[in-house]
């Protein structure tokens, strides 16, 4: 998932939290990004945000008439505003999020504010 979240940073050049829990959805059910080509050792908090990440998605995609298959691909702001990204149970505490957390501090180095700030923020989506 680390691996997941360096790629999401880069590759829209910031922090997005919808973008990196679509990417750890990705490694969830096919494997991506993972060094073995399958999910592996995911924790039941990890797995319980990640399903109810797909049922918002699936509930998102109908309000706001988006074809199912293009639901992992919006990049309208705007939209996304609108997307509740903490999928977590309240009082879910695992450790995934330590194990994947390095490249928020590692991209956001020259300003270590936003970079705790963003990091709050990523283990609370999972």
């Amino acid at each position: 998932m680390a691996l997941c979240l360096a790629n999401s940073l880069v590759a829209r050049h910031g922090f997005e939290p919808y973008d990196q829990l679509v990417r750890y959805k990705w490694w969830f059910r096919h494997g991506y990004m993972s060094s073995t080509g399958n999910c592996f050792d995911i924790g039941d908090s990890t797995r319980k945000a990640l399903c109810e990440f797909e049922n918002r998605q699936k509930v998102f995609a109908q309000q706001h008439s988006i074809p199912l298959e293009g639901i992992d691909y919006l990049s309208d702001k705007q939209l996304l505003a609108d997307f509740p990204i903490y999928c977590s149970s309240d009082g879910a505490a695992g450790n995934g999020v330590l194990m994947r957390l390095a490249p928020v501090p590692l991209f956001f180095y020259r300003n270590p504010e936003v970079a705790v700030g963003f990091s709050g923020i990523s283990g609370r989506i999972t």
